[in-house]
């Protein structure tokens, strides 16, 4: 559970879940929060009901406890380095429906070109995680000067 703190730097951290490893699902995620000292991550991990048949059985309370962290957030950290449903509808959301947030998506090189509808939805795309980590802080660092 996230205590809300006024004035903090809110990332949800979008990337796959379904059909990926705890390890695969997690690894990355804990990576960025280490990166990202200067906000507090939303992390859709953290959730008692993340994985497997848990997933399935309660799909649409995690849909909306994701919708409400995303609408919450400055920031969206996408790593797409999997083809999935639900990282681009989490950054279709956040980009279409909040005028505030910021997108970074990591794409991967090893996965060819960047896909249209995450380069239409993505302020900046980086190759990996800890270059987009350091553009988020780069970010926050100076909206706080």
């Amino acid at each position: 559970m996230t205590e809300w703190t006024v004035g903090a730097n809110y990332v949800y951290l979008a990337g796959p879940i379904d059909e990926c490893s705890i390890e695969e699902s997690t690894a990355w995620r804990q990576d960025a929060k280490k990166l990202l000292t200067s906000c507090v991550c939303l992390d859709p991990m953290d959730r008692p009901f993340t994985h497997h048949q848990a997933f399935v059985t309660h799909q649409r309370p995690l849909v909306a406890l994701d919708k409400r962290d995303i609408r919450l957030s400055d920031f969206i950290l996408a790593n797409v380095w999997k083809k999935g449903f639900g990282t681009p509808m989490e950054l279709v959301y956040g980009y279409e429906v909040l005028d505030n947030i910021i997108v970074a998506t990591v794409w991967p090189e090893d996965m060819g070109p960047v896909n249209p509808w995450v380069l239409e939805h993505s302020h900046v795309i980086h190759a990996t995680v800890p270059d987009a980590c350091r553009w988020i802080e780069n970010v926050v660092n100076r909206r706080m000067s």
